[in-house]
């Protein structure tokens, strides 16, 4: 599963935060007004790390590992839903900020199709409403497959 570039403002909100290698992160703590070059902490399988607010494992001299990754480096975990025993991408919600959607579709060859903000269906369902609307076009390929029952997760 995808995951989304570190935003520590939505990390101390509550919403999910994984390491690189998909471990959840089991609390965060940021300490702004710290004396120290550590200011994000966060419990990873019980054991306390020091992060930069960019949500990369500290190095010695206390700069993100720029150079490096880390499979301790944070990420936003994705919402997901579970289609057919798959779990694939959560389609959008609301309309808000997109300007076109990749639409999960089983009658297309490549599993989706595109289209623009405020467009409705012909039978005057919109695509938000039906669950189909995603922003990129591997969640809506991948929801598209789980529909058919194929694994997202295997290449054709």
């Amino acid at each position: 599963m995808k995951k989304l570039p570190f935003n520590l403002e939505k990390a101390l909100a509550g919403e999910p935060v994984v390491t690189r290698d998909g471990r959840e992160i089991e609390q965060i703590a940021h300490f702004p007004t710290a004396i120290s070059k550590h200011e994000l902490f966060a419990c990873v399988s019980g054991f306390v790390n020091s992060y930069c607010i960019d949500g990369k494992t500290h190095r010695e001299d206390g700069v993100s590992g720029v150079n490096a990754d880390s499979n301790l480096d944070l990420f936003m975990k994705q919402k997901t839903i579970t289609v057919n025993g798959f779990e694939v991408p959560a389609p959008l919600d609301s309309d808000r900020d997109v300007e076109g959607y990749f639409l999960a579709s089983t009658s297309e060859p490549d599993f989706y199709d595109i289209c623009g903000k405020g467009i409705f269906l012909a039978d005057g369902c919109d695509f938000i409403g039906r669950g189909i609307a995603h922003t990129t076009r591997e969640a809506a390929v991948a929801h598209a497959k789980a529909m058919l029952g194929i694994n997202p997760e295997e290449e054709a």
